[in-house]
């Protein structure tokens, strides 16, 4: 994978004003952490989640879709603190700590709704 990064969000139960997106529901992107290179093992633990039925801005263009046209994956926090862990255990790859680490901060009951959510290609 040439780039995939991870954007954790507060999903909303508002669908999108903009033509584009008015069939997705707005979420508010609280951090983002860009992972570069996934090892093949990590990459299909994450697209087993569903795609999901939420977009977010990059830059100035509602996303809902990777380079290659593939939806993003949406995974409760949870389970990407497990991917992620495991993922800094068993492959030396700098940038998955880091990322174990960043999600393992968030308290669930701090935050309404907050799920992960995968861009790669």
């Amino acid at each position: 994978m040439y780039e995939s990064k991870i954007f954790v969000v507060m999903k909303s139960d508002t669908k999108g004003w903009d033509e584009n997106v008015k069939d997705y529901f707005m979420c508010e992107e609280i951090a983002t952490f860009k992972l570069c290179g996934i090892d093949s093992d990590i990459l299909a633990k994450i697209k087993s989640f569903p795609d999901s039925d939420c977009y977010i801005w990059d830059g100035e263009n509602p996303t809902v879709t990777d380079k290659y046209g593939d939806r993003l994956k949406e995974i409760p926090l949870g389970e990407a603190v497990k991917i992620f862990g495991y993922a800094s255990a068993v492959h030396d790859y700098r940038r998955y700590e880091p990322c174990a680490s960043l999600l393992r901060g968030f308290n669930p009951q701090e935050w309404e709704n907050l799920v992960v959510l995968h861009f790669g290609y």
